[in-house]
């Protein structure tokens, strides 16, 4: 009798350690695929284009998990004309990623086929919508650029606005619109702006503003606006991870919660790359947007 209740128990201590064998199996394999996945989404993400000194951009993606659901890219047109999207999906999950990836195809088709960013929005809602594949709901900015005339013509799907700083003050660039795949046959509409020597116009997804700390408390769009406004004149590159750095700082030991996707188009003049060049070697984060 003590036999067979020991062997029963032996048999189960075996059961059990093969189905923990067998999970950490599932695990590694699991975290195998997402690390691949991660990878290959990162190549999806494009360098930033080159410019003279005149024109600067730059760009960052801090995912919350081992995928993202941001998008920024930015499309070749032509002669000075670059298209330049930022869009977010909903959720943070593999299906979140591909969303995005594909997304970003439908957007590089359009872009393409107009060079009216109203029309390209348009154009991308309805083809999303139509694809039952698609479940999640996208909020999507997309500009084009003449890199000649510096003058931006661009449309909003329910994207969190740019904010542009001139003059040693911000203010953003609102522009109404719903977010992709919220009715089929929504309407957008575009504006314009002539970016002006000295100017800083940074696109955001929602991830940097609710950025959360320990006691629940957002970042906000006060904080954020007002860290851009504090800066001195710096890289567009260094703008980012001066606005990076202090986005942590805020967070604390809390892990980021949502993906945050920023790109910066900076318009210099010679004035400010002599200041940016003296500002090149320290430029801490001022305390007061901490």
């Amino acid at each position: 009798m003590i036999s067979w209740l020991y062997q029963r128990t032996l048999n189960q201590s075996f059961e059990r350690l093969s189905a923990a064998r067998q999970q950490l199996t599932r695990d590694a394999l699991l975290r195998q695929e997402l690390a691949i996945a991660r990878d290959l989404q990162s190549r999806l993400y494009p360098a930033a284009p080159e410019t003279d000194d005149r024109l600067r951009i730059a760009a960052v993606v801090l995912p919350a998990m081992e995928t993202s659901g941001d998008l920024y890219d930015f499309i070749e047109l032509g002669p000075s004309q670059l298209g330049i999207v930022i869009a977010d999906v909903t959720g943070k999950s593999l299906a979140a990623a591909l969303v995005m990836a594909m997304a970003r195809s439908t957007f590089r088709s359009e872009a393409r086929r107009s060079n009216d960013p109203a029309e390209v929005l348009t154009q991308v809602n309805a083809i999303l919508c139509s694809d039952n594949s698609v479940k999640q709901m996208l909020t999507a900015w997309y500009g084009v650029l003449d890199t000649r005339t510096l003058i931006l013509r661009y449309a909003n799907a329910g994207h969190p606005f740019p904010i542009l700083k001139r003059d040693g003050s911000v203010s953003e660039l609102d522009i109404p619109g719903l977010p992709l795949r919220a009715r089929p046959d929504t309407v957008y509409h575009e504006q314009e702006i002539l970016l002006k020597p000295g100017d800083d116009l940074l696109l955001t997804s929602d991830g940097a503003v609710e950025t959360m700390n320990g006691q629940r408390e957002l970042f906000g769009f006060d904080r954020f606006n007002r860290a851009l406004e504090m800066l001195p004149p710096l890289p567009a590159g260094d703008i980012l991870t001066c606005l990076c750095e202090t986005l942590e700082t805020f967070r604390g030991p809390t892990p980021q919660s949502d993906d945050i996707t920023l790109v910066l188009i900076q318009v210099n003049q010679p004035a400010r790359l002599e200041q940016m060049a003296r500002s090149a070697t320290a430029h801490p984060v001022p305390a007061a947007v901490a």
